[in-house]
């Protein structure tokens, strides 16, 4: 067996789809991956499971010039901690207002640059 797949394997229960809207097939994203603070959810599955070293995620978002179905090169997300490889200004925090349920952030203003 491949070393990496054995180092980030988990046992997980993915839920199923019962019904759909139509939605995901106009839309480029091809999924929903639940991020709550609920022991269930997989990134809290990989730390319990000791896969992952910080119970942390981080987003990195980009905007792209071109989209299409084929897909979108338009940002990352990454369990566990952080890339600094993905950072072209420096990091920036927010402080999850909930102690349970969702992560509850108060978001004051985005900026998107070219």
């Amino acid at each position: 067996a491949n070393p990496v797949d054995q180092r980030y394997s988990v046992n997980f229960i993915f839920g199923c789809e019962m019904h759909s809207s139509g939605l995901f097939h106009s839309q480029l994203a091809d999924g929903i991956m639940g991020m709550s603070q609920h022991e269930a959810v997989l990134p809290r599955v990989m730390y319990d499971q000791g896969k992952l070293k910080h119970r942390m995620f981080s987003l990195c978002f980009r905007r792209e010039v071109v989209v299409s179905k084929k897909g979108v090169s338009a940002g990352a997300l990454t369990l566990g901690g952080m890339d600094r490889r993905l950072d072209s200004s420096p990091m920036v925090y927010a402080k999850n207002l909930a102690r349970t349920g969702w992560y509850t952030v108060y978001v004051k203003n985005v900026f998107l640059r070219n």
